[in-house]
C-alpha cells in the first residue's frame, strides 16, 4: 500500500514492527525497510476500537488514549483458536447416524493456532 502512495500507519501493541523477528534476526531489516517506505511506525500502542474517521488506541502499558485518523484499517491480528463448528457438531450427535457420520475430530488451528513459518 505505501508502495502505490498510501499513507500507511503501523500500529503494534509490541515493541517491535514484527515480535517473532529478532529471533530470526530479519527484525532490522523490516523496521528498516517500512521506515523507507515512510510508513509511520507506531509501537506499543493497542487498537481500542475502530470507527468512523480512524482508530483509537490505548498504550501498552499505561493505557493512555490515543486517536490515529485513518481512512481505512487493515487488520492482522493473532491466531485465536475458533472450534465453533466441532462443537455445534458434537451437540448434534444424534444426528450424525442418519448422514452416516460415526466420528469428528477437531484439527489444525482450531485445536492450536499456529503461525506459518
Amino acid at each position: 500500500m505505501a508502495r502505490q502512495g498510501a499513507k500507511v500507519t503501523l500500529v503494534t501493541p509490541s515493541a517491535y514492527v514484527s515480535d517473532w523477528t529478532p529471533n530470526t534476526l530479519e527484525q532490522g531489516a523490516i523496521h528498516r525497510r517500512l521506515a523507507e517506505l515512510r510508513v509511520e511506525i507506531v509501537l506499543n500502542r493497542t487498537v481500542t476500537r475502530i470507527a468512523a474517521g480512524g482508530v483509537a488506541t490505548a498504550c501498552a502499558y499505561t493505557g493512555s488514549q490515543r486517536d490515529i485518523a485513518a481512512d481505512a484499517v487493515v487488520l492482522v491480528t493473532s491466531r485465536q483458536q475458533d472450534d465453533g463448528v466441532w462443537h455445534e457438531l458434537k451437540a448434534r450427535r444424534d444426528e450424525w447416524a442418519d448422514s452416516g457420520i460415526r466420528s469428528i475430530k477437531v484439527i489444525g488451528d482450531a485445536v492450536a493456532p499456529d503461525p506459518i513459518a
